[in-house]
């Protein structure tokens, strides 16, 4: 209420736009919100595997934030490299499915399971017709691509600490945040 917007047009010369919004004077300290990153920090190694470059940077920034140790790689063959270094240990991989080169997500997580059997899997993809078709949630995790910060923290602290068996996939929630897609 009390709020207005003011359009001015000249033709030839353009359009403005003014809006104006009353300030309202919150109690900061009566504001609750919806989640904090408290609710899903952790500890442990994760290696993050995904092409691109911007979603890449976004989830490392991400995870590093709720309290992991975070390793990336932009593809598969990088990725196996890492695994084959001596004392590289990693509790969850956190992988696309579709990338470019000769190792795909789904590969690259069955020779990270030959290499450390103990390791968690949680694949990422905007296909998720495609990755449904592969069942990837009898087997491991899928995190369905836009998704959230909350969305990430969420499946990783439930996943990274857990036995195979109580393994919990994670629909992207459209409800707040800031959505990361590629």
């Amino acid at each position: 209420a009390n709020g207005t917007i003011k359009i001015y047009s000249e033709e030839g010369f353009g359009t403005t736009v003014s809006i104006s919004i009353p300030s309202v004077e919150v109690n900061a300290g009566k504001i609750k919100p919806m989640w904090s990153s408290d609710d899903f920090s952790g500890s442990g190694r994760i290696l993050l595997v995904e092409d691109e470059q911007a979603l890449l940077l976004a989830c490392a920034t991400w995870l590093r934030s709720l309290g992991y140790e975070v390793t990336t790689a932009e593809n598969g063959e990088q990725a196996l490299s890492l695994f084959r270094e001596a004392g590289a240990h990693f509790d969850l991989l956190l992988t696309d499915v579709v990338m470019p080169g000769e190792v795909d997500g789904i590969q690259l997580a069955e020779e990270a399971k030959k290499h450390d059997p103990k390791i968690k899997v949680v694949y990422m993809s905007g296909f998720t017709g495609l990755v449904a078709s592969e069942t990837l949630f009898a087997r491991d995790n899928l995190l369905t691509k836009p998704f959230r910060k909350r969305d990430l923290g969420r499946i990783i602290k439930a996943n990274i600490h857990t036995s195979p068996s109580n393994f919990k996939g994670v629909e992207a929630d459209v409800q707040q945040d800031t959505k990361v897609s590629t």
